[in-house]
């Protein structure tokens, strides 16, 4: 597969990322992780050896479009991904607290100590 092939392909499913993303719930942040981790596995590969480009390992000017395409793409799936994170915190916090305080800080609740050590 040829590094243009490979970002093509990669960038395929960023997007499908970046779409299931729109509905961020913990169960969608594991299927994302999983999609990601075949995104690294595709972009790892290496290059076909007709496809090698003739300059020491480096990319040849031509793929340097789709290279950057495939650099923007992820850049901003990582600012969804912090947006998803930052919601399902937010949810788990509002699980485990009795609400917010003026300062947007979570009201934990008081809770008992588990064990008494008194003799």
């Amino acid at each position: 597969m040829t590094l243009k092939e490979r970002c093509q392909a990669g960038e395929a499913k960023l997007e499908h990322v970046s779409n299931a993303l729109l509905d961020p719930r913990p169960e969608i942040l594991d299927h994302c992780e999983a999609e990601l981790q075949e995104v690294i596995a595709i972009l790892s590969e290496p290059a076909d050896s007709s496809a090698l480009p003739a300059v020491s390992g480096r990319p040849v000017p031509s793929d340097r479009n789709d290279l950057l395409r495939l650099r923007r793409r992820i850049r901003m799936l990582v600012l969804q991904v912090q947006n998803a994170i930052n919601l399902c915190q937010g949810w788990a916090q509002l699980g485990l607290s009795q609400g917010y305080t003026d300062q947007g800080r979570p009201v934990l609740p008081p809770s008992e100590p588990q064990a008494s050590f008194e003799v």
